[in-house]
């Protein structure tokens, strides 16, 4: 990390959570909106966790890869489907490690009972980020992951979703109740459009929608 500061084409910001319960705090996600307007290649977030209640990164990320380290059974009994449900391509990093074969199989058993049902099947592969072991191999499994996302046309998903960050940023200024009536609105539709094509941002299209609602 200390080498990839001095980088000129690599950016690096570190955040806390700020009290946030998703795993990321507002000012991540909006540096990473920044980031993208700015068209930025590569754009990679390292949450807080990815328990049951951390799952914030699946709104944000249009791939998602989850890291484990050998002998994390127990962690990822307790997760269970949150963990599995999050993750587009699965890691157990430090293979060198006792337990790694393991951990990789209990992941693979668990993908069969919470992820069976997904259209996108996620890879489970072994890394050692210190000799590397498994850089290529993880690289192509995200690379997949990101054809399979733009072959399928899954707009509702990271950054293309227009409709999570306008809801994100209604949420900021109106209670939940309102929103499922103003979900329905045409005024509601055409600004998550906006959003998604990046003609606005989130936070500008939610009032401009509360406006414009008000005065109907």
């Amino acid at each position: 990390m200390k080498d990839l500061t001095e980088d000129p084409n690599v950016f690096i910001r570190s955040m806390a959570t700020r009290g946030a319960v998703g795993g990321l705090c507002r000012a991540a996600m909006d540096a990473v909106r920044i980031l993208d307007a700015a068209s930025w290649n590569y754009v990679i977030v390292e949450t807080a966790g990815a328990g049951q209640t951390d799952l914030d990164i699946v709104e944000l990320a249009q791939t998602v890869v989850v890291v484990l380290s050998p002998g994390a059974g127990d962690e990822i009994q307790a997760f269970k489907a949150g963990l599995m449900e999050i993750g587009d391509v699965f890691v157990v990093n430090k293979s060198d490690l006792p337990g790694a074969n393991k951990t990789l199989l209990d992941i693979r058993s668990m993908l069969q009972t919470y992820g069976s049902e997904r259209p996108w099947h996620p890879q489970v592969l072994l890394t050692d980020s210190l000799k590397p072991n498994g850089m290529h191999e993880l690289i192509t499994a995200i690379t997949e992951h990101q054809a399979y996302v733009a072959n399928f046309h899954i707009a509702k998903r990271g950054l293309a979703d227009g409709e999570a960050q306008l809801l994100a940023a209604i949420k900021q200024e109106l209670e939940f109740e309102f929103l499922p009536d103003l979900q329905r609105t045409q005024a509601f539709v055409e600004y998550c459009k906006k959003v998604a094509n990046r003609t606005i941002d989130p936070y500008t299209a939610a009032s401009s929608l509360i406006h414009v609602l008000k005065r109907e």
